[in-house]
């Protein structure tokens, strides 16, 4: 099928929007021939609406290569995975484009590291997953240069979104490892600014007579944020459905804008809190891709089975069954959100097989910490240990087996 045109002369290109591909299943080699083309979305209207296209067969983005004024490419809903043509484009490789977005691809799910990079506004995304692929972002060494992976089992545990801890010989969960930024004293300004904005929006929310399906999102995030030290997981789970919940015209277009931009600011007070929360993003291992059978309904019954595990168990805290229950909420925005269930399925199996498999021992981590030994030694803890190791293993399947 040839290119659609919209002008006679091909050299007036300047934009082209997913309906100028008509049906078409792979870009076209005539576009490298437009060479005045500057922005390309494959989902996005002229009007800025997202239309919900799904163009899974196109994978394949290297004809991109010799389009040396473009500046904004919309890649959300494909099946792109390889991303490096970004570093043949002259105005994305000079770090001045003005658009990037890959959200609902295969490349935010062989890489976290571009999974977070997503999510950051489209600007600032074009930007710095270039200086990702460049091996200089000042927060994310270069994609991996082929060096054999761990076994996936340690890579599962070493991906856990929580540490562990025993508490009065209970297990008990925390951020992992040490945080990217140590600073005690922005940390606790920065969680306590978040206290009090959520606050806000919450009375917001009840004086504008917001949909009680929204303020009891905010309400579910204040929760875990009114801790010492809240955990970053038990934040992202609710996050994860207030995020969506921007995206939603049906319900923002309804709502005051000075109460929408609150909630946009929320979001990025939250993912500010990453960097004094948990290790540096580079540290998390890469996981294979997740196999057919990974649904967000098998994903929940696994989470619920693992609940059942540690719910009520005397050498189990409440910390950790929270912990759990938060990374059961990935799946549940997953069967909600079809444009976002990619993400959501990679995230959710990331955390449920971390957890589980930080708990089982993956392969000798946890008897790297004396206190934690301990506690799987006793019988109590082998029990806890035995009822999730099949679970583990079936998780393990789910990512191909490793």
């Amino acid at each position: 099928m040839a290119l659609a045109a919209t002008s006679d002369d091909p050299d007036e290109y300047r934009a082209l929007y997913f309906y100028d591909l008509g049906a078409l299943r792979e870009l076209p080699a005539e576009i490298v021939g437009l060479d005045r083309l500057e922005n390309l979305s494959l989902n996005i209207g002229p009007d800025g609406q997202r239309h919900y296209v799904f163009r899974r067969d196109i994978s394949d983005i290297s004809c991109l290569s010799g389009l040396t004024e473009l500046t904004s490419l919309n890649l959300t809903h494909t099946g792109v995975a390889d991303l490096s043509v970004m570093r043949e484009l002259p105005v994305f490789e000079a770090e001045k484009a003005q658009l990037l977005q890959y959200d609902d691809t295969p490349a935010i799910i062989t890489d976290s590291r571009l999974d977070l990079l997503s999510r950051l506004p489209p600007k600032r995304c074009a930007v710095e997953t270039v200086q990702y692929l460049k091996g200089t972002h000042p927060d994310f060494r270069a994609p991996s240069n082929g060096a054999a992976p761990a076994p996936l089992a340690q890579r599962l545990a070493e991906a856990s979104p929580v540490g562990l801890e025993i508490v009065d010989g209970a297990l008990e969960a925390t951020n992992p490892g040490a945080p990217e930024r140590v600073a005690p004293r922005e940390l606790a300004q920065r969680v306590d600014a978040l206290r009090t904005h959520v606050a806000m929006l919450i009375d917001e929310a009840r004086a504008r007579q917001v949909p009680d399906s929204v303020r009891v999102r905010f309400e579910r995030y204040l929760q875990p944020l009114q801790q010492d030290e809240p955990t970053y997981l038990l934040l992202d789970g609710p996050m994860a459905f207030l995020r969506g919940g921007l995206g939603d015209t049906y319900t923002t277009d309804a709502l005051d804008g000075g109460f929408v931009e609150g909630w946009r600011a929320m979001v990025v007070m939250h993912d500010d809190l990453r960097p004094l929360l948990l290790p540096p993003e580079e540290d998390t291992p890469d996981l294979p891709e997740l196999t057919p059978e990974a649904t967000a309904d098998e994903g929940e019954r696994i989470a619920d089975e693992a609940i059942g595990v540690l719910e009520g168990n005397a050498a189990v805290g409440e910390s950790v069954v929270a912990a759990m229950k938060a990374a059961k909420e990935y799946f549940e925005v997953a069967k909600m959100d079809a444009t976002r269930r990619p993400g959501m399925l990679a995230r959710g199996y990331r955390a449920i097989g971390g957890i589980v498999g930080l708990i089982v021992g993956g392969v000798g981590l946890i008897a790297s910490v004396m206190t934690i030994q301990l506690w799987a030694a006793t019988p109590q803890g082998q029990a806890v240990i035995a009822q999730l190791q099949p679970i583990f293993e079936r998780i393990i399947q789910l990512f191909g087996g490793g």
